[in-house]
């Protein structure tokens, strides 16, 4: 995706006209998707501002699969979302790890209780979103994160400073040695 996220600097530095089609339907929203580094597909901006009603109509009149990915946006930055390699990087996350990421409980709830399975994986996503009642969801569910100590949940926590959510992994999830 770097040759379309970069085209209008590829055209200044070869004295081209910007090729993108993306960037030439509207050059001021492009660059403003730039700095907001999200993805721009309706799916994601749904689940992001969490519009349950509206996230219903869109999988049922697409027949979106719930278990499906997000998918691929040149816009976002977050490398919890990117899988990279020496080719290429793509999107590399699911329905209800987004909704997880952003907090969006109606749509997680959703999603869980329409059959999307709850995975270890999804504890990181739940920490960096600060939210208390994603975190009650996976323990009432029995779910532990893969490392199964907590450890890297307690660093995500620290790393996006939320002090209450890291208080909460040490005195309540941590295991003691």
């Amino acid at each position: 995706h770097y040759p379309s996220y970069f085209s209008p600097e590829l055209a200044r530095y070869n004295n081209r006209e910007v090729t993108d089609e993306l960037y030439n339907k509207d050059p001021t929203q492009f660059e403003e998707n730039r700095k907001k580094g999200e993805n721009i597909g309706e799916i994601a901006v749904l689940i992001r501002k969490d519009l349950i009603g509206e996230f219903i109509s869109y999988v049922n009149q697409k027949e979106y699969p719930l278990n499906s990915q997000i998918e691929d946006s040149i816009f976002e930055s977050n490398s919890l979302f990117l899988k990279i390699n020496r080719f290429h990087r793509r999107m590399d996350i699911s329905l209800i790890k987004y909704a997880a990421f952003y907090g969006s409980t109606q749509i997680f709830k959703y999603l869980y209780k329409n059959g999307v399975n709850l995975t270890p994986s999804l504890w990181i996503y739940a920490v960096h979103s600060d939210n208390a009642e994603l975190i009650s969801i996976l323990e009432e569910n029995h779910i532990k994160p893969k490392d199964d100590t907590y450890y890297k949940c307690f660093h995500e926590s620290i790393k996006c400073h939320h002090n209450e959510m890291a208080m909460y992994i040490m005195n309540n999830l941590i295991q003691k040695l």
